[in-house]
Formats: structure tokens, C-alpha cells, sequence
């Protein structure tokens, strides 16, 4: 594999990750009960005032999330494309397929992910809230 094809996977699995990332995010807060996050936040749980502030701007995670996902959507289809271009897959019938399969997989990695903050929202949500709350203040000026 020559160095341009070795870069482009590498920029789409940093893409997947992230579209990952940002779909279990989602889940997570979507799944997220107000009365059982007051609990954590009253036992001072390391990290559950900024998943409270987070809840409490509510319009501006939606907001930010909404534009990470689709941020990370189109990033994952131009490394889709790159690599594509970086292998040289020319027949159009092969390419056909590989954007095919590409599509299952994303659909795959967005169900694992959302289904693994479905299970353990707060747990999941403690976890993603540092990344979100970075994102949150990178793309607060957009």
C-alpha cells in the first residue's frame, strides 16, 4: 500500500471513530433522565456539573451535535473518496459496491455505538462529556 493510500485510511478510521464518538453522544443525552442525573450531581459525582451544564444549554448541544454529525458525515465520504482514489479502483461496478458496503458499515457503527449509550447513558455520558464539551467550545463561535 503506497503512503497516499496508508494516509487516506488513516484519516477514515479517524473519521469513523469520531462519527462514533459523536452518535453514542447523542444517544446518550437523548437517554438521559433529568430526575436520576439530579442524584449523581448530589453525590458529586467527578464530572456531573458539566453533564449539568451541558443538559441545562440544551439548544446548544443539540445544535453543536447536529453540526459535528454532519461535519463528520461528509469528512468520512471525502476519506472514503481519497482512498478510493488512492487504490485506484477504476471500475465503477467495484466502486459501486465498496460505496455500498461503506454505507452498511457506517449504518452499523451508528447502531453499535447508539446502542452502547442506550445501555449506559449516564455512564456513557460522564465519559463523552470532556470531547463534547471541547467540541462545544470550538464550534461555539459558528
Amino acid at each position: 500500500m503506497n503512503s497516499d493510500a496508508s494516509l487516506s485510511l488513516v484519516n477514515l478510521v479517524a473519521a469513523l471513530v469520531l462519527f462514533s464518538v459523536i452518535s453514542a453522544a447523542e444517544a446518550a443525552y437523548a437517554h438521559l433522565r433529568r430526575g436520576r442525573w439530579r442524584e449523581f450531581l448530589a453525590r458529586g459525582v467527578p464530572g456531573s456539573r458539566t453533564v449539568d451544564n451541558l443538559l441545562t444549554s440544551r439548544g446548544l448541544l443539540d445544535d453543536t451535535l447536529s453540526l459535528l454529525r454532519a461535519t463528520t458525515v461528509i469528512w468520512v465520504a471525502l476519506s472514503f473518496v481519497a482512498l478510493a482514489s488512492a487504490l485506484m479502483v477504476a471500475n465503477w461496478g467495484v466502486l459501486a459496491l465498496l460505496t455500498l458496503l461503506f454505507l452498511a458499515l457506517l449504518a452499523v457503527l451508528r447502531g453499535a455505538s447508539k446502542a452502547m449509550a442506550d445501555l449506559h447513558p449516564l455512564g456513557a455520558a460522564l465519559v463523552l462529556t470532556p470531547l463534547l464539551a471541547l467540541l462545544i467550545w470550538i464550534t461555539k463561535p459558528l
